[in-house]
């Protein structure tokens, strides 16, 4: 018996003992876990019965039949008193070997005696794991045992040596079953999580992990269906969903991003780490049987015994499976298991955070020094291209270098294990070679510096380029609107071409950085053989040839990983500081708002609304409310009121505690986060300390107009219609297909301004050349062996088939859970948006806990697919290197069959193919499925672009210059549906409104009067009917041409990223002086002359709009509605058309702003036809006409005297109801009047 036979079970054992007593110790940890909320229970089959007794009974069996077998012979060696030296070897060393094994199978029978104890259900799992891996490495032992015993004479008393004989058979054969018992044992019944089966690898045997095969079924199931879904994917394992994620990262946010991502997969980095550390030792050990395999080829077989030849091939065999497991269960826990909990937790982290980010913060940034007041604007930590960026670009890239990171662990020990190799095989030249590599790496540090520089330079561009993009797609109808498309794409274009060009930068950088690091193993290479041969004069024989080439080719691929992963950290790096950066950046604080009931109202506060992260750069150009003492009745109606820009806004969002304050105290109830799961009986909803809000800018989820309404709430039938009357919303649920299930787009887009208000109010060639090049190289491979060995190519066609059929399996589940991974990815990024526009009503609510419950499942269900995606590549590479291994075996076995014919060299060479074959068959096969799957992008890019577009820009002949000229519009039997399949919105509709007319549409909402704006501008095409300005039809003409000439105010004031300048000036067309004068003519600064009659004290707010360059946050979120809507309508006037479309423009200015606003319009722009769309009667009561609308149809349409003169017109009902029947009266007679005198 030899050291091989005993002391590896001895060294598994003793660290299986040391990790039971850690585990014991450490058992009262009460480290921060949630519960395990997994069952059993199928919902189908309730009594689900799962016992491993009998295989327990064989396990524990077979202990006592070893310990008593090895206990027998140690006793009879013992006995015999052997100690004298035979062959060399002690016998006494045999006895302690004998006594180790004896210790190794008392253990385990010990283990598997408590193993079957009831009371200790929870450590069944690490007993079998640890049986698994005495089980296991005393099996591999056994083989050599069986051949010492055969092979090699011990002792010269024929007995003994039989009884060693059938020692090591029965050793075998027991081993063999144990083994196999243990591996294939189930680690616990199948799990469920409400019915949905939970992923097999949590469970099955350890076989079946180490393997994969527990994924094997969705391959079938993949193969079989047209097209996976959701439904189809099995749940992720508890550890990594993304609640429990959560929670445990959450618990060290107090300390560094590091820091915390460390402690909450700490476990799992373990794992990793043994995995790795463990392939890295077995990496070189095949080419060590190698090396032994071809010295035994190279001399003469007869000097060795006649089986070494087997033993070194089947050597490699068994390490080969060794090495490629370790690597398998290391790329497990890093892309499918540490990625994957990585991405989960950064992603919750971030959103968790938005849902308590403050409006209007302004981060610190290290180049502030050099930026422009202009720019000031873009360091928001709010925006919603920043924060994407950091979900979709940052998080991705810590996910990446999570796999990654390893590689500084594993590189050192394989390098060593190489350099150590080498230097036994050559001597002097490997530490030519070593110096070789250092002298090179001062220049890869050069190059990593400049390529760690233009990753901040790129990701700079990169945030610029999405927040741009994000806001093209928020203002994207106003953009249509005014015709921008080709100004936008022209600076959408130049953003993007500042990020090709630091792209570029980067891969020229990583390109140096790759030539380095590939050519220095070339380089090596040479050094080494040159110093080896010419100034050692060695011969350099085959086995040392091809051996130090094997072992150059792994340290090749060593070295070639690490530049990128290099790279890789150095992004990391960046993103984590980014992450970390928003992270520590101002949340809303919530204890500064006193939340006691009896009192609502502020004490000695200032507030505004943006916030600095130094107090020193509250600019002087900023509104603030100072010194408020407010206190507001209790169960009493308080109005706030006063001017646009008054600050009632701002006033109202203060109590929400929605803005920065700078000192005193707010008192105001907060609604708890359980007030969205009431008690469903109660029947007083008017509950204590909750609050409710009906934001200014509507908040709509992408869901049914019902669940807008309940908000999370219980659906109470009798309730919910109480409240539909209250909202007036009964007709809209008549006129709409589905009622109140109807869907409303993202953003409320298939709404109506007014419906949305009430609803709120109610709450691929790369791949393909890696490809080609692979099969090639397949093909080459294949011909070179079957050259030395013909009977390979036998073996080759039989393996080919089975990894074709493999292969296919592969690519078919893998191209469905890449595109499931991509189409899942959307609603995380949807919902992320809505929060962010709705964040204030959402907390407002207190439902901050269901939008971030519903972020977590979405998560997971993005994360289902992405973890099943990177596990089947797991699947593919093990069974792939396996049968590699099982293809290198074999050919040695030819060789050794043709020994007579083939010498070391030859052997060598097929060997050396043989090893490369299987890698190659599965980069082709990879590279392929990867090819299919970059395939599935162009194909949604292709259906993207596939939808019916709208007409063309330009149609030859063009209008001409002067056109419109009078501004006649004049609209035939016009008919207009939003889909063929839909009813008529507007029903064959004829009126026609003369130049220089003042028009105003009114109507009840949902009567069609945006759907008139919309076909006016060609947004809607008629299915009947048309349009005609100024004797033109606008549907022969450009949409360009059609949409230039006309002005549009929309009811949705839209504001980009940038300045006040920016903003009335988007391409900078207009002098500075025509900017002041429009944001007079809206009344946002006074005129000429009344700021001269102005005083002002210190204590006054400076009008923003003084300065063109003020800050404009995303969205305008630092400007009243009031506000935002009068500089969109500045932007407007500037324009000058001939036709000017107000729809709803004025809607949240008070009265008095709006008449200030109408007597402008009417004054400056009498030469031009004005239509104005009204919710307000007073807005459009002395327009030249009313055009009255009602359920698509034109009922009314003259003068408003004659209109209300008439007691059974519906405009005349219409003002009665308004409440201000006697002003409008009064209005329309006054009007009519001055219009008399005139004439």
């Amino acid at each position: 018996m030899s050291y091989f036979d005993a002391i590896p079970p001895t060294i598994v054992t003793l660290g299986s003992f040391l990790l039971l007593v850690q585990k014991y110790y450490n058992r009262n940890d009460v480290s921060i876990q949630l519960i395990n909320t997994y069952t059993t229970n199928n919902n189908k089959n309730q009594h689900v019965r799962f016992s491993t007794a009998k295989r327990d009974t064989i396990k524990l069996g077979i202990c006592i039949i070893q310990t008593s077998l090895f206990s027998f012979l140690l006793g009879w060696k013992i006995d015999k008193k052997i100690s004298k030296i035979i062959n060399g070897y002690s016998l006494s060393d045999d006895i302690i070997h004998t006594g180790l094994l004896v210790f190794c199978w008392f253990y385990s029978t010990v283990i598997a005696v408590i193993d079957k104890q009831p009371r200790i259900k929870e450590w069944r799992k690490t007993f079998n794991i640890h049986l698994t891996s005495i089980f296991s490495t005393a099996f591999l032992c056994s083989m050599w045992h069986l051949r010492s015993a055969f092979i090699t004479s011990i002792d010269d008393d024929v007995t003994t040596n039989r009884l060693e004989k059938i020692a090591a058979i029965c050793n075998f054969i027991l081993s063999s079953i144990v083994t196999a018992v243990a591996i294939t044992t189930p680690r616990g019944p199948p799990l469920f999580d409400n019915g949905r089966p939970v992923t097999p690898l949590t469970y099955s045997s350890i076989l079946d992990v180490i393997t994969f095969a527990a994924i094997t079924p969705l391959m079938k199931k993949a193969y079989y269906k047209v097209a996976l879904n959701d439904s189809d994917i099995d749940q992720l394992p508890f550890n990594l969903r993304a609640l429990t994620a959560y929670h445990k990262f959450k618990v060290w946010r107090s300390e560094s991003l590091l820091y915390r991502i460390w402690k909450a997969n700490n476990h799992i980095m373990i794992y990793q780490l043994v995995a790795t550390i463990s392939s890295a030792l077995i990496f070189y050990v095949p080419t060590l049987f190698l090396y032994n395999f071809l010295e035994f080829i190279q001399e003469n077989p007869l000097n060795k015994p006649s089986d070494w030849g087997y033993v070194c091939i089947f050597g490699m065999l068994i390490s080969n499976i060794l090495s490629l497991l370790s690597l398998g269960q290391q790329w497990y826990w890093s892309a499918s298991v540490f990625n994957v909990s990585v991405r989960g937790m950064l992603n919750a982290e971030l959103y968790a955070k938005s849902l308590k980010m403050l409006n209007g913060l302004y981060l610190k940034d290290e180049n502030k020094d050099n930026e422009s007041n202009s720019s000031k604007n873009n360091n928001l930590a709010a925006s919603v291209g920043k924060i994407t960026n950091l979900m979709a670009v940052d998080t991705n890239r810590i996910g990446q270098f999570s796999m990654w990171w390893t590689t500084f662990i594993d590189c050192p020990i394989q390098i060593t294990i190489a350099l150590y190799f080498l230097y036994q095989l050559l001597g002097i030249a490997s530490i030519y070679a070593f110096i070789t590599m250092i002298v090179i790496l001062p220049l890869n540090q050069l190059v990593s510096k400049s390529f760690a520089k233009s990753q901040n330079e790129l990701m700079k561009v990169r945030d610029h380029r999405v927040n741009l993009m994000n806001e093209i797609l928020q203002g994207i109808r106003m953009i249509k609107l005014f015709a921008w498309e080709k100004k936008w794409k022209t600076r959408i274009l130049d953003v993007r071409e500042n990020e090709l060009k630091e792209i570029f930068k980067a891969f020229i950088y990583v390109t140096w950085y790759n030539l380095i690091w590939l050519a220095t193993p070339v380089l090596v290479t040479i050094v080494m053989f040159y110093v080896f041969t010419k100034v050692q004069g060695n011969e350099l024989t085959p086995s040392i040839a091809f051996t130090s080439i094997t072992i150059l080719n792994e340290l090749r691929m060593v070295l070639t990983n690490l530049p990128e992963v290099f790279m890789q950290a150095y992004q990391a790096s960046i993103s984590i500081r980014r992450i970390e950066t928003f992270l520590d950046s101002g949340e809303i604080e919530i204890e500064s708002a006193k939340t006691d009931t009896s009192k609502i109202g502020f004490k000695n506060a200032s507030v505004t609304w943006n916030k600095y992260e130094e107090v020193d750069e509250l600019g002087s150009s900023e509104f603030i409310m100072k010194d408020l003492n407010i206190e507001f009745p209790i169960g009493k109606l308080s109005i706030i009121c006063g001017p646009t820009g008054s600050g009632k806004t701002l006033l109202l969002m203060s109590l929400l505690r929605e803005t920065n304050l700078i000192k005193g105290e707010i008192f105001f109830p907060r609604s708890p986060e359980y007030i969205l799961n009431p008690d469903p009986l109660m029947s007083n909803w008017i509950l204590d300390n909750c609050v409710a809000l009906v934001a200014q800018e509507s908040f709509l989820q992408n869901d049914s107009i019902r669940n807008n309404i309940t908000f999370g709430l219980p659906f109470q039938e009798e309730r919910y219609k109480a409240v539909i009357k209250a909202c007036a919303l009964q007709r809209d649920f008549e006129i709409l297909e589905d009622g109140d299930l109807t869907e409303i787009g993202e953003k409320g887009l298939t709404l109506s301004g007014g419906q949305k208000q009430r609803c709120s109010l109610a709450s691929f060639i790369g791949n393909l050349s890696s490809c080609l090049h692979n099969v090639i190289m397949m093909i080459g491979t294949i011909m070179v062996i079957s050259a030395v060995t013909k009977e390979f190519i036998i073996a080759s066609l039989i393996f080919s088939v089975a990894y074709v059929f493999l292969g296919l399996l592969f690519a078919k589940c893998s191209r469905d859970m890449k595109r499931l991974d991509s189409v899942t990815k959307s609603p995380i990024y949807s919902h992320f948006g809505e929060t962010i526009i709705g964040i204030s009503t959402i907390r407002a609510y207190g439902a901050t806990k269901k939008f971030m419950e519903e972020m977590l499942l979405r998560i997971d269900i993005n994360n289902r697919p992405f973890f099943m995606k990177c596990t089947l590549n797991r699947w593919l590479s093990v069974r792939y290197n396996i049968m590699g291994a099982i293809l290198t075996f074999i050919a040695g076995i030819f060789i050794l069959w043709n020994l007579d014919r083939i010498d070391a060299g030859l052997a060598g060479l097929s060997l050396s193919f043989a090893m490369a074959f299987s890698k190659q068959i599965m980069w082709s096969v990879r590279n392929y499925a990867e090819f299919e799957m970059s395939l599935n992008s162009i194909e949604r890019v292709c259906e993207f672009l596939e939808i019916s577009q709208e007409a063309a820009a330009i149609i030859e002949p063009r209008p001409p210059a002067s056109w419109p000229h009078n501004g006649n519009i004049k609209v035939e039997n016009l008919l207009i549906k939003y889909s063929q399949e839909l009813e008529p919105v507007l029903h064959h509709i004829s009126f026609e409104i003369f130049g220089q007319e003042k028009v105003g549409i009114v109507g009840r909402t949902g009567s069609g009067k945006s759907t008139i704006s919309l076909s006016l501008f060609r947004f809607i095409e008629p299915s009947d009917g048309k349009i005609i300005i100024d004797g033109i039809d606008i549907s022969t003409i450009g949409v360009e041409d059609l949409r230039s000439k006309l002005t549009i105010i929309p009811q949705d004031p839209i504001l980009f990223t940038g300045t006040i300048r920016s903003n009335l000036d988007v391409f900078s067309q207009y002098e500075e002086y025509e900017l002041y004068e429009s944001l007079r003519r809206v009344h946002l600064l006074p005129s000429i002359e009344d700021e001269q009659h102005l005083t002002t004290t210190l204590d006054d707010n400076i009008n923003v709009f003084k300065d063109l360059d003020t800050p404009i946050n995303e969205g305008g979120k630092n400007l009243s509605q009031g506000q935002r809507q009068l500089l969109c309508l500045a932007r407007a006037l500037l324009k000058k058309s001939k036709i000017i479309l107000m729809d709803e423009a004025t809607a949240s200015i008070d009265f008095a702003m709006d008449d200030k606003i109408q007597k402008m319009i009417r004054r400056e722009f009498v030469d031009c036809t004005i239509l104005c769309i009204a919710h307000r009667l007073r807005t459009v009561i002395d327009y030249d006409r009313i055009l009255v609308l009602d359920q698509g149809n034109v009922i009314e349409f003259d003068s408003p005297y004659n209109l209300i003169s008439n007691s059974n017109s519906s405009f005349y009902q219409m003002c009665q109801n308004s409440g201000e029947f006697d002003i409008l009266k009064a209005s329309i007679i006054k009007q009519n009047n001055n219009t008399h005198e005139f004439f």
